[in-house]
């Protein structure tokens, strides 16, 4: 982060994080109050993994002051309006949204449309108390990757920005379960302009508005295979941007062990913090994918290989094992937030469920006609990919 981009961020904090020089006087034996600036330091080293004893000895305030500046922080970047995570609501921001994918494609336009990319991640994070989720612990343990954890439902732009980002779910929950929980982000996927479409996995429902890959025996086809391709060369923005995230915010490079509540807002402060570097440093946005993209330099995007087929793409990121104590070198406090299991969206019913039935089979129109401009356009998977895939 820049130095202009830091103070900016202070700025835009400050009336969330002045403390009183009276009341800390008053309260400390003589010490003045924090400055915001150094608020806002200590709560950015937190999140980029730092432990409370360091934080504590590069400051030279208290343990207990860290934890409190901290809390102060991580609440002031919730309550910031110009830092909150918005879906393109206008036509101007939705024309804009796709031209910049537009941009980024070499599909030759037969994916103009495509408006955000879409995938589930899971957020790591110790056993949760039984206090924390009314005994329901074995809700946040995955199977897949045999940890505890949150189920992040997230959609970014071409600039590998959040326009969605929210705790869908525990951990056991699959992406397409956790999906239709989500019901500010069905909804808009559901009134989208005509000829704009979000692209996901193969754990999303097809529908003209949400295009996945092609799977099972039709992804062997050379036809559906390109398709995959160009498919996959857009929606693996989003697991770029998971791994930016995690590289940027490090204290996501090990297990969570805070209050449920706690560990939600982590994520979210991390989410919007993801974009205020992006939109305050100038970051170069990333060009399309050619095919021809060295490993070296796709681990500084994520670490991710985005040229295999479609439903082939998975997020996974290291995780370090936990004593179950804090990183931050003191225990976590078992009552120092609220940690009620009103935190996640309830349990999908038949009024808030998105209905993936095989009753009605998805309508595949949209993928069908951009399959039949892939073949119009005689579009060709370079050829690298092809030796790498076709081997």
């Amino acid at each position: 982060m820049s130095p202009e981009a830091f103070y900016n961020l202070v700025n835009l904090l400050l009336p969330n994080i002045s403390l009183s020089d009276a009341h800390a006087t008053s309260s400390t034996g003589g010490h003045t109050a924090i400055p915001p600036e150094v608020i806002v330091a200590n709560g950015i080293r937190f999140m980029s993994g730092d432990p409370i004893r360091t934080l504590s000895h590069l400051w030279r305030i208290s343990p207990a002051s860290c934890h409190r500046i901290i809390e102060l922080f991580l609440d002031a970047v919730m309550a910031c309006p110009q830092l909150e995570i918005r879906l393109p609501e206008t036509p101007e921001e939705m024309s804009q949204a796709v031209e910049e994918w537009h941009a980024l494609s070499t599909a030759n336009g037969a994916l103009h449309g495509f408006i955000g990319a879409l995938d589930g991640w899971l957020a790591y994070i110790n056993k949760p108390t039984l206090q924390d989720v009314s005994g329901n612990q074995a809700d946040y343990w995955s199977g897949h990757y045999n940890v505890n954890g949150l189920n992040v439902q997230a959609m970014c732009d071409a600039r590998l920005r959040f326009i969605y980002f929210t705790i869908a779910a525990p951990g056991s929950t699959g992406d397409a379960r956790a999906f239709a929980r989500c019901n500010e982000l069905v909804k808009w996927i559901q009134n989208l302009p005509n000829g704009y479409f979000v692209g996901g996995d193969n754990a999303y429902p097809l529908s003209n508005g949400l295009l996945i890959p092609f799977s099972g025996s039709q992804r062997f086809e050379e036809l559906t295979r390109t398709y995959n391709f160009f498919f996959s060369q857009l929606r693996i923005r989003i697991e770029m941007a998971f791994g930016r995230l995690t590289t940027k915010w490090r204290i996501f490079r090990s297990k969570m062990p805070f209050s449920l509540k706690k560990n939600i807002q982590i994520c979210q402060v991390a989410a919007r913090l993801h974009n205020y570097v992006i939109d305050h440093n100038d970051i170069e946005k990333l060009g399309p994918l050619s095919g021809t993209e060295t490993m070296d330099q796709l681990r500084t995007i994520g670490g991710i290989d985005p040229f295999e087929d479609g439903d082939n793409l998975g997020f996974h990121h290291p995780v370090e094992e936990s004593d179950g104590t804090s990183p931050t070198d003191e225990p976590a406090e078992e009552n120092d937030m609220d940690t009620s299991q009103n935190d996640l969206p309830n349990e999908p019913t038949e009024e808030n469920d998105m209905d993936t039935s095989q009753d009605d089979l998805p309508n595949e129109s949209r993928r069908v006609t951009i399959l039949g401009l892939v073949q119009d356009f005689e579009l060709v998977r370079p050829d690298d990919n092809i030796a790498r895939n076709d081997e």
